[in-house]
């Protein structure tokens, strides 16, 4: 008779779990051959809900216009925690270390004088 699953080998996703069995029912006797070792073992494949995926950041997008045609404007581009998006409970993108916009300096000549 077959043992009962044993656990999966992942806490998410696929993996595999295995059942024993013994030669004890009946044992050999009176000269008896023993069970095939080949048949003592049993395996399957086992799913525990979909893994978390942490979300990561995307490349930056282009730089936006400028704020001014001179004289020291700013500009910005962004970027989004798409890459890839948070799934299964995963985390979402850091915003303490990183963030989702930059800004910088653009057109920093003298506007002319008229």
């Amino acid at each position: 008779m077959w043992d009962d699953w044993g656990p999966c080998s992942t806490t998410c996703g696929n993996g595999s779990q295995q059942r024993t069995r013994n030669c004890t029912d009946p044992s050999p006797q009176h000269g008896g051959a023993d069970c095939d070792e080949n048949s003592s073992t049993d395996q399957q494949t086992c799913y525990i809900d979909d893994c978390p995926i942490d979300g990561a950041w995307s490349t930056w997008d282009d730089w936006g216009p400028c704020s001014t045609t001179c004289g020291n404007g700013t500009q910005q581009r962004t970027r989004n925690c798409s890459d890839p998006s948070p799934q299964h409970g995963g985390a979402d993108c850091d915003i303490i270390t990183a963030t989702a916009t930059a800004n910088q300096t653009c057109n920093t000549g003298d506007c002319p004088a008229f």
